[in-house]
């Protein structure tokens, strides 16, 4: 929250440095930027804390659905085998029915951890591709404060992390509804960002 309130307060500053500002030298505008620059630069900043924080629900949903998953995957397994050897009280007896009992749940629960692991794996990577367009943002805030353009490089990494943090999300399928909704809104948050940090590039020349 203190970043984005830096960030915030640095384009808001910005912005009514354009405002008020007297014409510049071309190459100087990429410094200030004109309204629609700065506006495009608040809507990026936001859309990104938006979308770290839509990425942190969906990872606490996918958290909650890989618990019940793990859960009803073991209960299942043990189930099927109860309902073929409930007439036999003999084999439920020994080590076998045990040892059959333990395998079918491992085998269970470790498929279900697989698709866990691929859904956790997409958010990390979604969520280090925000991280990262965050640190290209906070690399063009300190060239804007001390008076240099924001540098191609920069700006490339914001797009780079964005289109990744993209990727990754685009790419998740999930059973459980809860958790499609929470990765649909991280999507629509990421994809939002993408079109401010477009307009950023269109508009601060």
């Amino acid at each position: 929250m203190a970043r984005f309130a830096y960030f915030f307060t640095l384009a808001a500053a910005l912005f009514f440095t354009s405002a008020m500002a007297a014409p510049l030298e071309v190459n100087n505008r990429r410094q200030i930027g004109n309204l629609a620059c700065n506006i495009a630069r608040l809507k990026t900043v936001a859309g990104l804390t938006k979308s770290a924080a839509a990425i942190k629900k969906a990872s606490a949903a996918a958290a909650k659905s890989n618990a019940a998953a793990d859960s009803t995957a073991a209960i299942d397994s043990t189930a099927a085998i109860d309902s073929t050897s409930a007439v036999d009280l003999t084999y439920i007896a020994t080590s076998t029915y045990t040892s059959a009992i333990q395998t079918a749940t491992a085998v269970a629960v470790t498929s279900a951890a697989t698709g866990d692991a691929d859904i956790t794996a997409q958010l990390q990577a979604a969520s280090q591709g925000i991280a990262s367009a965050k640190a290209g943002v906070a690399k063009i805030a300190a060239a804007l404060l001390s008076g240099q353009q924001a540098p191609d490089a920069d700006r490339q990494q914001v797009a780079d992390g964005l289109s990744a943090a993209s990727t990754a999300l685009g790419s998740i399928n999930s059973a459980d509804p809860d958790v499609d909704s929470a990765v649909a809104n991280a999507s629509s948050a990421v994809e939002s960002t993408t079109e401010a940090g477009a307009q950023v590039v269109a508009d601060c020349k």
